[in-house]
């Protein structure tokens, strides 16, 4: 097995069995058996720590119900922090186009639901609301850069069990790409009192 990685990142050496190079390099590893000696990983956090957001539910773990265009995907890239370093992305929608998710529940009530988005230059305005209820106001993911950052989506009532989340995609800022990309990290449901 060839290991190999274009960034400058912590390597986990175990699964590597051959290296190669031009005639006259010289490698810099050390022989390390203790390090051979792991299991193979997996994933990154097998091998680096990782931010977890707590007592959220993953965007990439919501099953996706419905989608009326575009394409979804589990974006995987470290460099945006998000947490588990994914997102469930949606992109090459257009406005009127809805994505379903179904969000499970552990008590029926109702819930602020915050949600960890994505934005960026090409990021879409959408609306956001949960089974029957009225959605949120637009909101739009416009930003010069890519980041993310928790948004109150407001009070709504969730039933136990699975329950229907729908983004819509509304428009776009003027300046902004018309790509409509759409990106969950995580959603926060806290039961109000």
């Amino acid at each position: 097995m060839e290991l190999w990685h274009w960034r400058n990142t912590r390597m986990n050496f175990a699964p590597a069995t051959f290296w190669y190079a031009r005639p006259g390099a010289k490698w810099n590893v050390e022989p390390d058996p203790e390090s051979a000696a792991l299991p193979v990983a997996r994933k990154r956090s097998d091998v680096v720590e990782t931010f977890q957001a707590k007592d959220a539910i993953e965007g990439e773990s919501l099953k996706i119900l419905e989608k009326t265009g575009g394409t979804t995907e589990i974006q995987a890239l470290d460099e945006w922090q998000w947490s588990g370093d994914q997102q469930l992305w949606w992109r090459d929608g257009k406005p009127g186009d809805k994505l379903v998710l179904e969000v499970p529940s552990a008590e029926a009530g109702k819930y602020r639901v915050r949600a960890n988005l994505t934005k960026a230059v090409d990021y879409g305005t959408v609306r956001i609301g949960f089974n029957d209820q009225p959605p949120t106001e637009p909101i739009d993911r416009f930003n010069r850069g890519v980041a993310h950052d928790l948004i109150d989506l407001g009070e709504f009532t969730l039933q136990k069990g699975p329950n229907r989340m729908t983004v819509e995609i509304v428009g776009a800022r003027l300046e902004a790409l018309k790509k409509y990309m759409f990106g969950l990290d995580y959603l926060r449901l806290e039961k109000s009192p």
